[in-house]
């Protein structure tokens, strides 16, 4: 199934590395989060915790996660079309 796609806009990669990043980001914070507080109820050493700088584990998690929301982000890009394919001469003339 070979469709005739062009490669997206140097902005619509530029926004999706940076949602990925913050996606990613935000999601390890909710990660590690629970992950100690499964710790502090169990009693448990799972070694994820917020301390990426001391921890390989939690730097390794982070960076994994990191790396799949920034792919799956642009895998969105180049799965889906721009929105107004049209481009700014749509807006020049209007229809009537």
């Amino acid at each position: 199934m070979a469709e005739n796609r062009t490669a997206p806009s140097l902005i619509r990669v530029i926004a999706a590395v940076l949602l990925g990043f913050f996606v990613g980001f935000f999601l390890f914070l909710i990660v590690a989060l629970v992950i100690g507080a499964v710790n502090n109820m169990l009693g448990t050493q799972i070694p994820i915790d917020l301390l990426v700088a001391e921890n390989i584990y939690s730097a390794v998690t982070l960076i994994v996660i990191i790396a799949l929301c920034i792919g799956g982000a642009l895998w969105l890009v180049w799965r889906t079309p721009p929105s107004e394919p049209g481009g700014p001469t749509e807006l020049v003339n209007p229809p009537t």
